[in-house]
């Protein structure tokens, strides 16, 4: 008996998924089989398709923040650019707009030496249509003047990425911007967001671990803790899936001088470490609250 492990290392992050699929039974547990779709009644196969779709948006959520830890640093920015109300075009129009525009940006970071990287979620559903750009800054260049200037359709309005690089925030607005309108058959983006093709993208390893050394308590390895690693407690999650197998996932994560500073400036030092890190934690402690989360 065996389950399998994903590991993504990315910036400062260690990330750990453990799942048991059809494949990969833990010992001595039995699977929870899910009921087979004929033998549901329509509200059912309802509530199951809106489970699916709600955990395929944590995990393009989980997807966007590893992609923008791994490329983007607090000097960069998130871009809103709006349109004025003389020019604004419909859906189909904007996708050329936008292009237009990527490709004058491109062009100006090119002058510099420097190469555009962006994430990009375009937004229209119940409000005017803009767009949400995450992209590089160019050392010593006023970002917001020569955005403004490169986009001349109306407003650009920046804001600095997060200093810690806590990203999941960012990362569930974009995903939760574009979940209505991504699935629409006359969505000319036909994604929740895209990326330039010079984006670092964090692959999982994946290992096929023996059962017996699944453990209900997470503890950060010696070897982690001596480089040090912690583990974020907030990032802790245990559940039950769609098809009955319990699976977790959390990472260790290698806090930067600036975090250390910071946290000591606002007193939320606890036993020594940082509030929100710990070296080990127990499982069933978060199962039931994250169950729940990530399912209704």
């Amino acid at each position: 008996m065996a389950y399998k492990q994903s590991i993504w290392t990315y910036g400062n992050v260690i990330e750990i998924k453990k799942a048991h699929t059809w494949m990969w039974n833990r010992k001595g547990e039995r699977r929870n089989r899910s009921e087979s779709f004929s033998n549901l009644t329509p509200e059912q196969i309802e509530a199951k398709k809106k489970k699916m779709q709600r955990h395929n948006e944590l995990e393009a959520i989980k997807e966007l923040d590893r992609i923008l830890q791994a490329n983007f640093t607090e000097d960069d920015q998130h871009v809103v650019l709006t349109y004025r109300d003389d020019c604004i075009p419909t859906v189909e129009e904007s996708r050329k707009v936008l292009n237009n525009f990527l490709t004058r940006t491109r062009r100006f970071f090119k002058k510099h030496d420097c190469e555009f990287k962006y994430v990009i979620a375009t937004e229209w559903d119940a409000k005017r249509i803009h767009h949400h750009i995450v992209c590089n800054s160019i050392p010593g260049v006023n970002m917001a003047k020569e955005i403004m200037r490169l986009w001349g359709n109306g407003g650009a309005h920046l804001t600095p990425l997060y200093e810690d690089k806590n990203y999941k925030g960012l990362s569930e607005y974009l995903v939760k911007e574009t979940k209505k309108t991504f699935r629409d058959d006359d969505n000319p983006y036909k994604q929740r967001y895209s990326c330039s093709r010079n984006l670092v993208r964090p692959e999982a390893k994946v290992e096929i671990v023996h059962a017996n050394t699944w453990s209900g308590t997470i503890k950060v390895p010696k070897k982690l803790q001596e480089e040090g690693y912690y583990l974020d407690r907030d990032s802790v999650r245990s559940w039950t899936d769609w098809e009955g197998y319990l699976n977790c996932e959390y990472k260790f994560i290698k806090p930067t001088d600036e975090q250390l500073k910071r946290e000591k400036r606002q007193q939320k030092i606890s036993d020594g470490y940082i509030s929100k890190y710990t070296h080990g934690v127990k499982l069933n402690e978060y199962r039931m609250e994250k169950e729940e989360e990530m399912w209704n």
